[in-house]
């Protein structure tokens, strides 16, 4: 429900979807009719009762992984169709959430991040910002798991052996804080795990997982091929993730990267007829797509792949007070409309090798605009009106 509420915010806001944006406002009015009749701001698809175990520390299967999911959902219907609706049982899943968590210790509240818990972290840090309180900073930084990110804040692999999509998820949320707070250190372990993983753990693909788990160490990859490589949980997060270290850096290589993951991991893992979602990416050798079926198999990765369906647009192009970045060939239209700029881009890409770029301008404007030229581009060459430019910047740039 949660990844369908942000499909639909998304879809509304990017395609002017009127028709998604509406399904989404009538899943929240259904939501807040839930939560008013439970009365206490708490809102999941199972019993209260889940909690009670994980406190207990007994077998409780990833409740904080659901409530975060429809957590994200409601923050993306507030923020992107303007539902004040969302807003307040956001609020009231948040309340219930710093209300579970008072009494337990740092101890206590290790043992507890040791079950899976999605990006918790992430969805409250992103509160905390539009709030401006910070008390829900506070309560983000109870999800960050210390265990995970001291290593990787030094430095240090430490990854094999963990549940891939466990994993991910909190470091995009550690990327979030460092954004919203200013810790560095939450920073550098976001940086360094997208790092260490696409250049030393993923296939030629972009994805990585196998069995949902690293089980050898970095580099280490000629046995981790199976029917159950690539998970698509995975490629998702790591795409969340990806995005925002693009964003710190501007690193062409992190764009090369999402190029592959787009490609290799998001277009093909959906059934051209029905719809229905892979919730791997098999790379054994004379292995095939088993996809779901609309009506008996719906997985984790059947909702992260209907959110990532609604975010094809996400970081196409890029700007800053330098100008516009393109950062990935595919046919689309951007309107940039604080320059009054329009531009479109036509392509093939990849069944052909060139992309053609139309500006329209309501006004002269004087902007720069910077084109990714692929690590994998060789021999490339740009005109512009039909003159050829004398400049053409390395691969990878």
């Amino acid at each position: 429900t949660g990844h369908l509420l942000s499909a639909c915010a998304r879809a509304g806001a990017h395609d002017g979807d009127a028709g998604l944006r509406a399904r989404g406002l009538l899943l929240v009015d259904g939501l807040a009719a839930c939560q008013a009749r439970l009365g206490t701001g708490y809102l999941s698809a199972f019993l209260e009762e889940l909690f009670d175990r994980l406190r207990a520390g007994k077998p409780a299967w990833a409740p904080f992984y659901t409530l975060h999911k429809l957590m994200a959902g409601l923050l993306d219907t507030w923020q992107l169709s303007g539902s004040d609706t969302a807003r307040r049982v956001l609020h009231g899943m948040v309340e219930w959430t710093a209300r579970w968590v008072q009494p337990f210790g740092e101890d206590a509240m290790a043992r507890v991040l040791e079950r899976e818990y999605g990006g918790m972290n992430e969805t409250l840090y992103a509160y905390a910002a539009l709030t401006g309180e910070a008390r829900w900073r506070e309560l983000a930084h109870r999800f960050d798991r210390e265990r995970i990110l001291g290593p990787l804040a030094a430095g240090k692999d430490e990854l094999q052996g963990l549940h891939v999509n466990t994993t991910l998820p909190q470091l995009v949320g550690a990327a979030r804080g460092a954004e919203v707070t200013g810790d560095a250190r939450l920073g550098r372990a976001a940086r360094f795990l997208w790092t260490t993983v696409t250049e030393r753990r993923c296939y030629c693909t972009g994805g990585t997982s196998n069995e949902e788990s690293w089980n050898k160490p970095p580099g280490e990859l000629a046995q981790e091929l199976s029917g159950y490589t690539q998970e698509c949980c995975v490629t998702y997060n790591l795409r969340k993730l990806g995005r925002q270290v693009l964003a710190w850096t501007g690193d062409a290589r992190v764009a090369d990267h999402l190029e592959r993951t787009l490609w290799n991991g998001i277009l093909g893992a959906q059934h051209p007829e029905d719809g229905a979602k892979l919730y791997y990416v098999p790379l054994a050798p004379g292995f095939w797509k088993l996809f779901g079926t609309p009506l008996h198999d719906f997985w984790c990765c059947s909702g992260s792949m209907a959110e990532a369906f609604a975010t094809l647009g996400d970081g196409v192009y890029w700007k800053d007070d330098r100008g516009l970045y393109v950062s990935q060939y595919v046919a689309s239209t951007l309107d940039w409309t604080e320059q009054g700029l329009r531009l479109e881009q036509r392509t093939r890409f990849p069944s052909e090798d060139v992309a053609r770029f139309t500006v329209r301008a309501a006004r002269p404007v004087r902007t720069t605009i910077r084109f990714r030229v692929p690590s994998w581009c060789r021999g490339g060459q740009a005109t512009l009106n039909g003159r050829a430019l004398e400049a053409f910047a390395e691969p990878g740039s």
